[in-house]
């Protein structure tokens, strides 16, 4: 429980500027509407995630076999061009996910109202 502690004592201190600043902006806005920012943030990454998921495995599903086993498999059998492949698919997905999280951003930045 002590080791426990000076953990989270390390990390508190590590990130202090951080704590600081999110203390700041409770104390600024209030803890109310903090906590609904932060629902609402968290509520829209998990969309923005889920979205992105479902796109990438329907693209990516007509090719039949998994990005993550292959690339195990491909590091097992020291097997550099499916090794190469693999990440190659991997890089494409972490685009879908990006290009679906700023299609996202961009909506949203439209329907509040935009700049104004």
């Amino acid at each position: 429980m002590k080791e426990h502690m000076k953990r989270i004592m390390k990390e508190a201190k590590r990130n202090q500027t951080a704590l600081l600043l999110l203390m700041v902006s409770v104390l600024q806005w209030g803890a109310e509407e903090m906590l609904g920012t932060f629902s609402f943030l968290a509520g829209f990454v998990g969309f923005s995630l889920l979205l992105g998921h479902v796109v990438s495995k329907e693209l990516f599903s007509k090719y039949g076999w998994d990005v993550g086993e292959r690339l195990n498999a491909a590091w097992k059998d020291r097997e550099l061009s499916h090794a190469l492949l693999a990440i190659g698919v991997l890089i494409a997905r972490v685009g879908v996910y990006s290009a679906v999280m700023g299609a996202m951003v961009a909506s949203l930045f439209f329907i509040r109202g935009g700049a104004q």
